[in-house]
């Protein structure tokens, strides 16, 4: 599988505003944005699964930082599997995509395994793939436009 530029940077924080301004005053990284998921959805272990977070989101040199606080329900973002020691920091490289599922059969065939499907947002999915045994970090295939579950 062959990936393009990195497009986003995931960290995973244990509150959210808190990591922006101080990305903000002591590095002039920002601003960010704040968004509340009230209804998002996920498939993860095999389940589906409802969950909410807020995530604060900025534009740095044409890298999309992103940082996640979730909150209630469980998902790859608060899973301890999945996160770093102490319960954040750096969490996913995230790749913008035209057609994740695509990605996701030539994965598979090569033996790769998918962890979370996700629809944060209408029209938007995530797919994180298995990868922290090898890379020590998640990949996640990003699809604007791609259909609402």
């Amino acid at each position: 599988m062959k990936l393009e530029k990195v497009g986003q940077v995931g960290v995973v924080v244990k509150d959210v505003e808190k990591a922006a301004q101080f990305l903000r005053e002591k590095f002039g990284i920002g601003p960010f944005n704040f968004v509340d998921f009230q209804n998002g959805k996920a498939e993860y272990k095999g389940e589906h699964r409802k969950y909410k977070s807020k995530v604060g989101m900025c534009n740095y040199n044409g890298l999309v930082i992103e940082l996640m606080q979730p909150y209630e329900g469980e998902t790859i973002q608060n899973d301890p599997q999945y996160l770093p020691p102490g319960g954040q920091g750096m969490h996913h490289l995230g790749f913008y995509v035209p057609d994740a599922e695509a990605l996701v059969k030539e994965f598979e065939q090569d033996g790769g395994r998918v962890l979370q499907r996700s629809w944060p947002l209408p029209n938007a999915m995530t797919i994180y793939l298995e990868t922290p045994q090898y890379a020590g970090i998640l990949i996640e295939l990003i699809q604007l436009g791609a259909p609402k579950k």
